[in-house]
C-alpha cells in the first residue's frame, strides 16, 4: 500500500448481519476473563473445519457462538488457566463437529 497516495478515507457502518463476529468481538471486550481464549480458539478450530471442506463458511460464526454462549467464562489468573480454556473450547468445537458430521 503506497500510503503517501492515501489522502482520504471513508469508514462505514458495520454490517452486523453479515459481519455477526463483529459482535462476538464486542463480547469479549465486555466479557473479559477467558472469553477471549474461547473465541480464538473456537475460532481456529472452526477455521480449520472450513478449510478442510468440513462446513460452510457461514458456520464458522455459529459455532464459535455456540462456544462462547455455552462455555462459562472465567477469571484468568495464568498461563494454566488459559489453556484450560483454550482446550475446552477446542474440545467443545470439534465435538460439535463430530455431532454434525453423524447428523448430515
Amino acid at each position: 500500500m503506497d500510503w503517501k497516495a492515501l489522502n482520504q478515507m471513508d469508514f462505514e457502518q458495520i454490517d452486523r448481519e453479515r459481519f455477526g463476529s463483529i459482535d462476538l468481538a464486542y463480547d469479549v471486550i465486555r466479557q473479559g476473563g477467558s472469553s477471549g481464549v474461547v473465541f480464538n480458539a473456537a475460532n481456529e478450530i472452526a477455521v480449520d473445519a472450513f478449510l478442510g471442506g468440513r462446513i460452510r463458511f457461514g458456520q464458522i460464526t455459529q459455532l464459535v457462538a455456540q462456544a462462547m454462549s455455552q462455555l462459562p467464562i472465567k477469571p484468568v489468573k495464568d498461563l494454566v488457566d488459559c489453556l484450560k480454556a483454550d482446550q475446552e473450547a477446542r474440545d467443545f468445537v470439534n465435538q460439535q463437529l463430530e455431532v454434525s458430521t453423524a447428523a448430515g
